[in-house]
C-alpha cells in the first residue's frame, strides 16, 4: 500500500554539484519595498520551515550561489515575505529574483512512520509487479491531483501516477519500489 508522502516538494532533481542534503522549498518572485525584503513562492504553501536565523542558500540560472541567514519572516494569506541579513536595498533583493530556495534537509520536520518526502523517491529502482526491472526514479511531481513519478524507461520519460492502482510497495531499505504495470502505462 502506498505511504502518504509528506509535502515538502524537490521539483528538480538533485545535480552531482549540489549536496543531497539540501532541497527546494521556494523560489523568490521580486523585491518587496525598499529595505531588502522579498517575496516568495513556497512549493509547498503549508510548510513553516523557514523561520528566523534558519540559514539558506539561494541559487539562480545566472550563476549566482550565496548562503544567507532569516532575519524576518511574515506568512500571509497569498504571499510569503523575507528579509535576508546579508540584504539591505531593493537593489540587493532584485540580484536573487528568480532564485531557487535552498534548505538543509534536516531542517524539515521529522515524518510519521507512515509518511515520506516525495524526495525519498528519487533514485530508486521501479520494477514490474512481475520483478522486471523498469528504470530508475530522476524525479518526483506534485500537482493538485496526485503526485506523478518520473523515471526512465528505454530511453524516454515515463509519467506514473503515485496512487495506489499503480505504487504496489516502497522498500526504503533496498531503495526500490514496485509498482502494478497495466496495458498503456509504459507507452509513454
Amino acid at each position: 500500500m502506498l505511504k502518504k508522502a509528506a509535502r515538502e516538494r524537490s521539483s528538480k532533481l538533485l545535480n552531482s554539484s549540489t549536496s543531497d542534503s539540501l532541497i527546494e522549498i521556494g523560489k523568490i518572485l521580486k523585491p518587496h519595498g525598499l529595505k531588502g525584503e522579498i517575496k516568495i513562492l513556497l512549493f509547498n504553501k503549508s510548510s513553516r520551515v523557514l523561520q528566523e536565523n534558519v540559514p539558506v542558500t539561494l541559487k539562480n540560472d545566472r550563476g549566482l550561489s550565496g548562503d544567507f541567514r532569516i532575519e524576518m519572516i511574515r506568512y500571509g494569506s497569498s504571499k510569503v515575505i523575507i528579509k535576508f541579513f546579508e540584504l539591505s536595498s531593493i537593489d540587493d533583493a532584485d540580484t536573487w529574483r528568480e532564485s531557487i530556495i535552498w534548505v538543509q534537509k534536516e531542517l524539515l520536520p521529522p515524518v510519521d512512520d507512515d509518511e515520506y518526502y516525495l524526495l525519498d523517491l528519487v533514485g530508486m529502482s521501479v520494477f514490474s509487479d512481475k520483478n522486471e526491472f523498469i528504470g530508475c526514479i530522476k524525479n518526483v511531481l506534485s500537482y493538485p491531483a496526485n503526485d506523478v513519478i518520473v523515471l526512465d524507461y528505454k530511453e524516454k520519460e515515463i509519467l506514473i501516477p503515485a496512487v495506489d492502482e499503480f505504487i504496489k510497495l516502497i522498500d526504503f531499505e533496498k531503495k526500490c519500489l514496485t509498482i502494478n504495470v497495466i496495458d498503456g502505462l509504459l507507452d509513454g
